[in-house]
């Protein structure tokens, strides 16, 4: 009987580049696969007993690749037991699958072939960096097919692609999530289509994040983007300036995959000026700055900055790249007892007490530190683990000011009333 067919198997590829960094140990498992072939069920038995050990994860099966083995042979069913066999497995899977034997082989009438098997299946001791919470950026939805930037047409489909891009950029940086691999996504294409068609509800794209292994989801509309020409007046004087503005509207929610409960959400607007310098895009210039902004409010909704050290009028603060800047000024807040809701007994929050002002004098990748400049009380003395965490200070400027700094900036340079 000639068997040809596909043997897949899911396993930690990531683990396997870092071995050295992360322990193992071997487990014995036993486990049963069905299927409508022998080598389906056979492959069944084997990626039940590695669920068995680590789960089915977005480690195991989302963010990792899978490895497929051809099988291109005469032998019967035999040839499944044999050594040969044994070592194509564990030489395709690194060791990960140490070794299996198959127990018992039953046929139904129908046709369908069920298999048991015993298997010795490697379990990683992660690194912690590997058990963040796990999360899928969507496709969005988009009220228009195009949207007009100054002179350009821009597509739904390009505007999609770079929400995702800087999204998942963002929230990588962050070091507080595993972010699902754009490369994996690929895999469903067809079911992502349908989300971009706007063809399927909000249950739906929770069950193809439960496929995607993911612990959050993210989904959202695009209601609007456009950019606008604006001519301001200064009061008391002759001069005007033209200001060019680009707005968007964007609501989106952060979905608990377990659950269905919706963790977070917001309506975001962002008004951002039009850059006279050289950019690669407007397009892309637009989504960047908004980007930043959705995802440090994410960040600060799910992981809020907290001061871990407190050593005199320093303070460090576990968090860096993009959320934070050498300059920025926050607001420290004391948190105090949980406040849970009387209706249906759950956690909503805890109360909050401003206790001093911050401001960042360092910053890298994953750390950041900042100067005290005010404290109600001695917050080093009264220092302890996740009791502050901090709020960012925003100082917004009008149009009328900046009008005002593009016209000092002109006369400075010498320009005179024409130049208008």
């Amino acid at each position: 009987m000639n068997l040809i067919k596909f043997i897949s198997i899911y396993f930690f590829l990531v683990f396997f580049n870092y071995a050295s960094a992360n322990t193992i140990e071997y487990v014995d498992v036993k486990s049963k696969g069905i299927g409508s072939t022998y080598t389906e069920a056979l492959n069944n038995s084997l990626s039940n007993a590695i669920a068995q050990v680590n789960g089915r994860s977005i480690e195991t099966q989302t963010s990792l690749k899978k490895i497929s083995q051809s099988i291109n042979t005469n032998k019967d069913n035999s040839f499944y037991s044999s050594k040969e066999f044994q070592k194509i497995i564990k030489e395709q899977t690194k060791g990960y699958v140490s070794n299996f034997k198959i127990l018992n082989e039953e046929k139904s009438s129908n046709g369908v072939i069920k298999i048991s098997i015993s298997a010795k299946i490697g379990k990683y001791k992660l690194k912690k960096s590997a058990q963040r919470k796990r999360i899928a950026v969507m496709p969005f939805y988009y009220f228009d097919t195009s949207f007009k930037l100054k002179d350009n047409i821009v597509s739904n489909s390009k505007i999609d692609d770079l929400l995702i891009q800087n999204l998942v950029s963002y929230l990588v940086q962050t070091r507080k999530f595993t972010v699902l691999d754009r490369e994996y996504m690929s895999d469903m294409n067809s079911e992502l289509n349908i989300i971009k068609t706007n063809q399927t509800n909000i249950e739906e794209t929770v069950k193809l994040g439960q496929k995607l292994f993911s612990d959050y989801i993210m989904v959202g509309t695009l209601q609007k983007l456009y950019t606008e020409e604006k001519i301001i007046k200064i009061k008391n004087s002759n001069n005007s300036v033209t200001t060019e503005k680009a707005f968007i509207e964007f609501s989106y929610r952060i979905i608990d995959v377990p659950t269905s409960q919706i963790m977070f959400s917001d309506d975001y607007t962002g008004i951002f000026d039009i850059e006279k310098k050289d950019i690669v895009s407007l397009e892309g210039d637009i989504i960047k700055k908004a980007t930043l902004e959705i995802g440090s409010t994410i960040l600060n909704a799910i992981y809020p900055l907290r001061l871990e050290k407190i050593s005199g009028d320093t303070a460090y603060i576990g968090q860096g790249g993009l959320e934070i800047e050498v300059g920025d000024e926050f607001t420290i807040i004391e948190l105090g007892e949980k406040i849970k809701d009387s209706y249906t007994n759950e956690y909503i929050g805890r109360e909050q007490k401003e206790v001093g002002k911050l401001e960042i004098k360092q910053a890298t990748s994953k750390l950041s530190s900042g100067k005290i400049l005010e404290q109600k009380y001695n917050l080093e003395e009264n220092f302890e683990p996740k009791k502050y965490i901090l709020r960012k200070i925003i100082t917004n400027v009008s149009d009328i000011d900046i009008a005002k700094e593009k016209i000092n900036a002109k006369n400075d340079e010498g320009g005179t009333d024409d130049d208008w």
